[in-house]
């Protein structure tokens, strides 16, 4: 029994203690001076003459051939175009091959019969075959025997008549 007196006790105070809060808080109104002291400082900001100095005046003109001037400035920030190389000529590599009679088929199971250097006679090649070390048979078609060359550290396409 007594603690439940206490109990509401407490209870009563504490419900007392926040209406005052919020009475005193609507009553006084905290922010209300520094309210006004910021108005008065904007006022006296927007009330003062204007600078006698002129604004900046930009010649974006000038600017602009001055940094067009400078090649130096682009350097760093767009790199040269690459000199353009001319692709090898496989011409060197095939000299020597040459496709003779007796070719059969087309296709991933065609053999054709090439001659190359030191085996003039000919020799039945088929797909992924090496005709000498720089020379491999890629494709082939009815009408064209296709080869892939190494020239130069890189692999080129070059395409014979059948």
């Amino acid at each position: 029994m007594r603690q439940s007196r206490i109990v509401i006790g407490v209870v009563v105070l504490t419900v007392a203690a926040s209406a005052t809060g919020i009475v005193l808080n609507a009553v006084n109104k905290p922010y209300a001076v520094r309210q006004t002291a910021l108005a008065a400082r904007l006022q006296e900001v927007l009330s003062a003459p204007p600078s006698e100095a002129e604004a900046f005046q930009a010649d974006y003109a000038q600017w602009k051939s001055t940094i067009e001037g400078r090649a130096g400035v682009w350097d760093s920030l767009v790199p040269p175009p690459a000199p353009k190389v001319a692709p090898p000529d496989p011409g060197k590599e095939m000299a020597g091959i040459s496709v003779l009679k007796g070719s059969a088929g087309s296709g991933v199971n065609a053999k054709v019969r090439l001659s190359a250097p030191g085996n003039e006679r000919g020799k039945m090649f088929k797909v992924g075959d090496a005709v000498t070390p720089n020379v491999t048979v890629k494709e082939v078609t009815a009408n064209q025997i296709i080869f892939d060359v190494k020239v130069g550290g890189q692999t080129v396409t070059h395409p014979l008549p059948r």
